[in-house]
């Protein structure tokens, strides 16, 4: 409870601060990381989505291992994150980092977002981000080369690795060992790996398995490290998402520029949608400088059918998936509790902005 108060107090300060800010472009810091979930957001900062909306945007983040946060707008960032090590924030961090006043916005996981909730936090989702294609989903359970499995036994035998994450990777690897049937008491695990050294523990032996984002697998199997044991098919692939997220305070007191947000968000959703396959698609050469470049080329992709994360036309928060998440996350005693998550959303905003920009269609979680 007194973390709670001290969360609101400093809030509360925040808000006083940014109040004397020009009311006709207000400035929206967004805790962020760097990562197919989130991709089109960082699109729609660097093509000026959020200025045309007369928001100022500024991304805030921090590199792998460091503890010092850095700022990049609409100018900055192409620059910012061609650091391999850039935007490597996890969604804990980053709800800190907005609970200290610091930051407006943050964009999360879900499993960091269900156990805020659960845990009291004043967090509040006012849109989904990008998710796992259902048909497609961008993860899938590794094994070393040269490692034969023939049942769980097998699977047993194994130290099994997730990389750095709020809790989600390991949930979702751990599901999978169950529905195969192994006795998790067996079997050992190192989470939390850092992204860069997650291809050294498999090469050294320090894992043998592993459950992988997309370019993880595509990059150590082209190297001969891995193969593709299981794809994301034992949870519903869209578990794996994120989310926008602001404090309940933030969301009473300045709902038109989060409104602004999300227009600027749909918008560019509905920009990438009405783009052919070939532009969309990571494999093509298309070289037209105004339609293809490094960064839009990552919209898409089919990696031993194995897509990166997409992102829906009306971006609603999606009661089923979430209740879904937090009861695995309850299961593998990540939370010790079950709450009622419907106080933690609010999709009034994309509803509205939905009604604008689509005034004929039927709005449907």
């Amino acid at each position: 409870m007194k973390k709670y108060y001290l969360i609101l107090a400093l809030l509360l300060a925040s808000f006083w601060a940014r109040s004397q800010s020009n009311p006709d472009k207000p400035t929206m810091r967004i805790g962020y990381f760097h990562g197919g979930r989130t991709m089109l957001l960082y699109r729609a900062l660097i093509h000026d989505y959020f200025e045309e909306e007369k928001l100022n945007a500024i991304f805030i983040t921090k590199k792998l291992r460091s503890s010092v946060w850095e700022e990049f707008d609409r100018k900055s960032g192409e620059k910012a994150m061609s650091h391999p090590k850039g935007g490597k924030a996890t969604g804990i961090e980053l709800n800190e980092l907005m609970y200290s006043g610091k930051a407006d916005m943050a964009f999360i996981g879900e499993a960091a977002f269900v156990r805020a909730c659960v845990l009291g936090e004043p967090i509040l989702a006012i849109a989904q981000l990008g998710a796992d294609d259902p048909q497609a989903g961008g993860h899938t359970i590794v094994i070393k080369k040269g490692i034969k499995i023939n049942g769980p036994k097998d699977l047993e035998k194994l130290v099994w690795g997730t990389r750095r994450s709020s809790g989600g990777d390991d949930i979702f690897l751990k599901e999978f060992l169950l529905k195969e049937g192994v006795d998790l008491s067996k079997v050992k695990f190192i989470f939390g790996i850092d992204d860069d050294k997650l291809t050294d523990y498999m090469k050294s032996g320090k894992i043998q398995g592993g459950y992988y984002h997309l370019m993880g697998v595509r990059n150590e199997e082209i190297a001969g490290l891995i193969y593709t044991y299981r794809k994301l098919d034992w949870v519903n692939p869209a578990l794996s998402q994120s989310l926008a997220v602001v404090t309940k305070p933030y969301f009473e007191k300045n709902k038109d520029a989060i409104k602004r947000f999300v227009r600027a968000y749909m918008k560019r959703i509905a920009y990438e949608h009405s783009l052919p396959k070939k532009v969309r698609s990571r494999n093509q050469k298309d070289k037209s400088k105004k339609l293809f470049n490094k960064y839009l080329y990552e919209m898409e992709m089919n990696w031993k059918g194995m897509n990166l994360p997409q992102y829906p036309k009306i971006p609603l928060v999606i009661k089923e998936i979430e209740y879904e998440e937090m009861d695995m996350l309850f299961r593998h005693n990540y939370i010790d509790k079950k709450v009622m998550l419907e106080k933690c959303w609010d999709n009034s905003i994309v509803e509205e902005v939905a009604k604008e920009l689509y005034p004929n269609e039927k709005l449907s979680q």
